[in-house]
């Protein structure tokens, strides 16, 4: 891609970002985003969905212990929890949920650069391998990080 012209260009990929693009093409907006990461932000990636997968994984633990505890016949000792089998299963997840987001990008007709960007006037971005975009409206959402 060698720059160009749109009505919308959003800097960061995370639930915020996703969906003001989502949202602007809807509209009929010709959109670009850039993210440099995997899609989703924290949520998907490092926090909420595999902090659930997790959760899900230590509640059945403690079901299975209470159902021996209650009488029911489980097979030899507790169930083990093969934690290979797990991570792979909890990537294999997320990774599903990135193709979704790539297959609704493609669909809505937004533009994907997978680049670091920063604003160097109200309505030009610049991608760190030097594209510029130019956009009428620019949307920042690029989340946080907390600071001690």
């Amino acid at each position: 891609m060698n720059g160009g012209d749109f009505d919308l260009v959003v800097i960061g990929g995370g639930s915020g970002g996703l969906a003001g693009a989502f949202r602007a093409a809807q509209h009929g907006a010709r959109v670009a985003l850039v993210e440099p990461a995997a899609l989703g932000g924290t949520c998907v990636n490092v926090g909420c969905v595999p902090k659930k997968a997790m959760w899900i994984a230590a509640d059945l633990a403690q079901k299975a212990d209470l159902a021996a505890r209650l009488g029911f016949a489980l097979p030899e000792g507790m169930p083990r929890l093969d934690w290979p089998a797990f991570v792979a299963h909890r990537q294999r997840y997320i990774a599903n949920i990135h193709a979704s987001y790539h297959a609704r990008l493609d669909a809505a007709g937004i533009a994907l650069l997978p680049r670091r960007a920063r604003m160097l006037d109200a309505g030009t971005v610049e991608c760190d391998d030097g594209v510029r975009l130019r956009a009428r409206q620019v949307l920042l959402a690029t989340g946080g990080r907390p600071k001690r």
